[in-house]
């Protein structure tokens, strides 16, 4: 399934709001160009926000999975979170 979201603003030098379809919880993450992890954060109530005042200028990729949380009862209820479903975008931080 795709993942339908709006990213903005974009580029930025500050706050990056990202936007959903619906108010599922998704972890958002930024990589820079060699694929190394730069920023994470995750989604509430369709929108979520991550700080990017403190990267350097250049371009990123922005990750959004969906989190889908289940319950292994056979751990005494431990929480796992499983992520599927993903898309990609683009990000300019100036």
């Amino acid at each position: 399934d795709d993942i339908n979201f709006t990213a903005f603003p974009n580029p930025t030098n500050e706050i990056l709001y990202v936007v959903f379809q619906d108010e599922k919880s998704y972890a958002i993450t930024l990589f820079n160009l060699f694929g190394k992890e730069a920023l994470a954060s995750s989604s509430h109530n369709g929108i979520g926000s991550i700080d990017v005042s403190t990267l350097p200028s250049g371009h990123y990729w922005l990750r959004i999975n969906e989190e889908m949380v289940t319950f292994d009862n056979a751990k005494e209820g431990r929480k796992l979170v499983n992520k599927k479903s993903y898309g990609w975008g683009r990000i300019i931080i100036e």
